[in-house]
């Protein structure tokens, strides 16, 4: 399952809207030839949710649901449900318990509901939630109490029974604490710090099925690549390995394979990357990802998991937005790129779903304070 740990802006990587560089960067890659059959095919934009960035996305299993988020100064409450079976979107509601506006929080999908909690307000960050019922096109309440300290570009797992929400910023300072949501018990339980992480936002997070995995970020003042491992039945962490580990970054790719755990690309505080890593929980040890055919540098890309391979697509390489990708394969360690024939406008944080078919790729931001809502599903050769 993908999982969007959505950036703020408070710790925003400098991008091309705010930075002009003469020099360039290393490590650009060479990307392959796509192979034929490779394509691409437009997405509506008829109801679809108007352009934004640092939005919230779960794939409900048949559809994509896209909520909140920003552009420019506007933060939004709004979203959309996509429905690629009959290739169209449907609002969803703004009607009772609708959630106040926000941006850079979390969403997962509990199997039956959406449950999205915490981020930023445009003046604090927010320790409240709801959950959203797509198949009734409803909101409920949320309980706050017990909940965990307000914050935003915090990290969330569904565990199966819990969504375990850990770090971000609060407003003045990362932190690296956390509570878990019992759904439908409506209930927070609280989540030592004992053994956690060091404090950090725009964390990457994953579920293996028995552990939340922890890993990179923005801690304090630079990005890091320390991680660590919670077992919610023991209510207790374990150290991730450095040892091998791909070098510190934030706001980059982080899939979990069903085996393992995939880090590629992201921003290292001063330069795009394209290098990664493969994190093996049993063993407790990294291995190197090739960079032989991989896509160009970039942070902020759309990131889905297909059952064998992880595709990428988008983001920015600091000077530019992206409509380029890639697609690796994690058992052969070998890159292939996505088509750009017919592939959507340049974007960076677009929302991305699997539909165990296609790859789908949505809003985002294009340039400097322009967004778009348009969207296309990739399907791979």
């Amino acid at each position: 399952m993908t999982k969007f740990y959505t950036p703020g802006r408070s710790r925003k990587p400098n991008g091309f809207d705010a930075l002009i560089i003469s020099e360039s960067d290393s490590g650009t890659g060479s990307e392959a030839p796509p192979p034929s059959g490779n394509d691409w095919a437009a997405l509506p934009t008829t109801n679809a949710p108007s352009g934004r960035e640092s939005q919230s996305a779960v794939w409900t299993g048949t559809k994509l649901i896209v909520w909140g988020g920003y552009a420019g100064a506007t933060e939004y409450n709004t979203g959309a449900m996509y429905d690629p079976v009959t290739d169209a979107w449907t609002a969803t509601s703004t009607g009772t318990n609708v959630p106040s506006a926000r941006d850079s929080h979390c969403a997962v999908w509990t199997g039956s509901v959406m449950l999205v909690w915490g981020g930023y307000s445009g003046s604090a960050t927010l320790s409240s939630g709801r959950i959203f019922d797509p198949a009734a096109n409803t909101w409920a309440t949320m309980t706050t109490t017990s909940a965990p300290a307000a914050r935003s570009t915090h990290g969330c797992v569904w565990t199966g029974t819990q969504m375990i929400v850990w770090g971000g910023f609060s407003g003045s300072s990362d932190l690296n604490s956390g509570a878990r949501y019992n759904y439908p018990a409506n209930t927070w339980s609280t989540m030592t710090s004992t053994g956690a992480p060091s404090a950090r936002e725009v964390v990457a997070v994953d579920w293996t099925g028995t552990e939340m995995l922890v890993w990179g970020g923005y801690a304090g003042s630079a990005v890091t690549n320390t991680g660590g491992r919670y077992n919610p039945s023991t209510n207790s962490w374990s150290t991730i390995t450095t040892t091998g580990a791909p070098s510190a970054r934030q706001a980059g790719s982080v899939i979990w394979t069903g085996e393992k755990l995939l880090v590629w690309g992201g921003w290292n505080g001063s330069s795009a990357l394209n290098t990664g890593g493969i994190y093996d929980p049993l063993n407790n040890s990294w291995t190197t990802m090739t960079t032989t055919n991989a896509p160009r540098i970039r942070y902020y890309q759309g990131t889905v998991w297909t059952g064998d391979k992880m595709i990428i697509w988008g983001g920015n390489d600091r000077t530019s937005t992206l409509n380029s990708g890639g697609i690796y394969d994690p058992v052969a360690d070998t890159w292939t790129a996505t088509s750009t024939t017919s592939a959507p406008v340049a974007r960076d944080q677009p929302s991305a779903a699997w539909t165990g078919e296609k790859a789908i790729f949505v809003t985002g931001r294009t340039v400097t304070n322009t967004y778009t809502n348009t969207g296309g599903a990739f399907t791979p050769p």
